[in-house]
């Protein structure tokens, strides 16, 4: 187990990505000559201005927990100035951010997130992304293997670890900002040094905190049919049937279009027709367009437990003592 000193005493509470924990205060003054040392491409005086700033304010939770997220996010922009320096980055990053200091480190929260969950401000129709995609999604998705790349293993880890051993000893909640930018750092640095066991629980705690989204699931099925993970068949049949759900929200649309990729992936060990010619599961009808009803039409259960169970519980009438399907001829 590791073994953690607090040498900075730090309290973070409610913070969250929307929340714009990184949004202008008072207290963002303290953090000028660091920003001023990073613009100038100095990100060693930019942290060690940090580091000196949580030192000398002891008791400032606030401006501690502002501070250690700053020091976190200074990682991803080393790493995208290293890899592209001709770039000028992060000045050009402050430069479409409207010279705000906030809305640059902001940004950079956006782009990690939108690498994680693969969509964004960023990609195309039907989630598909340009190649080569901007510069700081570049960075962590290592596309160019004929550049000269700067390695996500040499990316120091010491700021995203703090953070999250701040939230094993409760001072951060699961789903602050902090949090969710640190662990989506950690996990690509671990993916690519095939530390998969470690990046799997980041991926974890990161569905989690974001209450299951969907578009968060889909990430973390991903990334376990990538590496061939033996998770992957129960993970994209719970995904799926949040997607082929005829009662889910039209909003996933977009989602399910992007896991098209994953279904052509994904072949389940086993379709065994377990009802021959059972002609009456044809005769019955369902109000939407359903491939998984369809599946189910001709057959095919293995896997399907739990799409089976929402249909069933859909079939209970008000007076909840009759169940009824309605067959094709009404």
């Amino acid at each position: 187990m590791m073994s953690v000193s607090f040498r900075y005493p730090v309290l973070f509470l409610g913070l969250s990505l929307c929340s714009g924990v990184l949004s202008a205060s008072p207290g963002d003054e303290v953090f000028k000559d660091a920003e001023e040392a990073y613009l100038k491409g100095d990100f060693e005086a930019g942290t060690k201005k940090i580091e000196e700033v949580i030192s000398s304010n002891p008791g400032d939770f606030d401006l501690a927990a502002r501070a250690l997220h700053r020091l976190c996010l200074s990682e991803y922009a080393q790493l995208i100035s290293r890899d592209w320096p001709s770039g000028g980055f992060p000045k050009s990053l402050f430069r479409v951010s409207g010279t705000d200091h906030s809305r640059m480190w902001e940004r950079l929260s956006e782009y990690l997130q939108e690498a994680f969950v693969e969509f964004g401000r960023n990609a195309r129709a039907g989630g598909v992304y340009p190649f080569p995609p901007p510069r700081a999604l570049e960075s962590l998705w290592r596309k160019r293997r004929d550049y000269p790349l700067t390695p996500l293993q040499d990316v120091s880890t010491t700021s995203a670890e703090r953070i999250l051993a701040l939230r094993g000893a409760g001072y951060l909640e699961n789903d602050s900002a902090a949090v969710i930018d640190a662990s989506i750092l950690l996990y690509f640095i671990h993916k690519e040094a095939k530390r998969y066991n470690e990046a799997s629980k980041l991926v974890d705690a990161l569905v989690e905190a974001k209450n299951k989204q969907v578009d968060w699931l889909l990430a973390q099925a991903k990334f376990h049919a990538r590496i061939k993970s033996p998770r992957t068949e129960v993970l994209c049949r719970h995904l799926f049937a949040k997607l082929d759900n005829p009662g889910v929200d039209q909003s996933l649309a977009k989602a399910s279009e992007r896991a098209k990729d994953l279904r052509a992936f994904f072949l389940p060990p086993s379709r065994e027709k377990v009802l021959p010619g059972q002609a009456w599961v044809n005769q019955l009808t369902q109000e939407t367009d359903d491939p998984a009803w369809q599946s189910f039409a001709d057959g095919f259960v293995q896997g399907m437990e739990e799409q089976i169970d929402l249909w069933i519980q859909g079939t209970f009438s008000d007076e909840e003592d009759k169940v009824y399907l309605l067959r094709k001829d009404g």
